[in-house]
């Protein structure tokens, strides 16, 4: 049996875990997006920051990590520890297709909008005041942002939005 990661943010910079192949991939009807208030990993209780999820509509690219089934029950451990510290994602599996063309069933975190951590609705602006003061025990929200932009840019992967903030910071 085959096993997919779908990657979006610091997964694709910092996964964490060994997998036999990585590949840049497509996952369709949502979004990469910085909406998700972070009160753990890159901000606190008092003062969030802000890190990507998935949200609703369009298309995301990314990368696709595939991971030996001797490791997969560790993998799958180590993603929910990480990933599901609150309510914030819902843990989901859907196709993504990959650059060779074929597509494979992958998990990824989606954005719960019942979550309080919702961030959807806040302007560009807010947006980079929120990164520009958030930091939590991984580090500041600012590092996550220009870590993940750097990698999408390795991989020519295009994030106009993403562009868009980092003008602003």
């Amino acid at each position: 049996m085959e096993h997919w990661v779908f990657a979006y943010g610091s997964l694709i910079w910092n996964p964490e875990f060994q997998s036999i192949r990585r590949m840049r991939a497509r996952l369709e009807g949502y979004h990469r997006s910085l909406c998700l208030y972070s009160t753990h990993y890159r901000g606190t209780q008092e003062c969030p920051g802000l890190v990507f999820a998935l949200d609703n509509g369009g298309t995301c690219e990314g990368v696709a990590y595939e991971v030996s089934n001797d490791i997969w029950e560790d993998v799958d451990q180590l993603l929910r520890k990480r990933e599901l510290v609150s309510d914030a994602y819902n843990e989901v599996m859907h196709y993504v297709t990959l650059s060779s063309g074929r597509s494979v069933f992958a998990r990824t975190y989606v954005m719960n909008h019942a979550s309080g951590q919702y961030a959807g609705h806040l302007s560009t602006a807010e947006i980079v005041e929120i990164i520009k003061r958030g930091e939590g025990c991984a580090g500041r929200c600012l590092d996550y942002v220009t870590n993940t932009a750097r990698e999408l840019k390795k991989l020519g992967i295009q994030d106009d939005k993403l562009d868009a903030v980092l003008s602003l910071l």
